[in-house]
């Protein structure tokens, strides 16, 4: 078999950079209703056939566990709380410069775009709505970051 050099690196946004897990938990006011409410997201969002807003299944996801769904809108407003894992600075600080380095996520552009600047580094980001396309042209001659997030 013979190895070949990806063409790109891309990252799960809110679960492999972002610290997202954390957040939902004091939103929600504790560990255990906020894994509940995260998984109940999940599942929602894996159960879509087209894509649903972001905003609205975490609303739908506090409600079908008993938590408010303003909850969603907190969340949300305390989005620049988000902080990424601990290695996030090496692992990209290695990458950078060496492979096009790009995130998906299903959260809202405007969302994407503020967890993608907490990382500190310049990464690909085009929004949920062009995903595919990032995956399906995913190659060096993707659009280099000419600053730091």
């Amino acid at each position: 078999m013979i190895a070949t050099k990806p063409n790109a690196v891309l990252f799960d946004l809110l679960t492999a950079l972002i610290d997202s897990w954390t957040l939902w938990d004091r939103v929600a006011g504790s560990v255990h209703d906020g894994r509940r409410w995260r998984a109940a997201y999940l599942k929602l969002t894996y159960a879509q056939g087209e894509y649903v807003p972001y905003e609205v299944l975490v609303r739908e996801a506090a409600e079908s566990v008993g938590l408010s769904p303003e909850l969603a809108d907190r969340l949300v407003e305390r989005y620049p709380e988000l902080t990424p894992w601990p290695d996030v600075e090496e692992v990209l600080g290695g990458l950078q410069g060496r492979i096009p380095l790009g995130v998906v996520t299903n959260c809202s552009e405007t969302l994407g775009t503020l967890a993608v600047a907490r990382t500190g580094h310049c990464v690909h980001y085009d929004g949920h709505r062009r995903t595919r396309r990032i995956l399906q042209t995913a190659s060096p001659t993707l659009p280099a970051c000419s600053r730091r997030a």
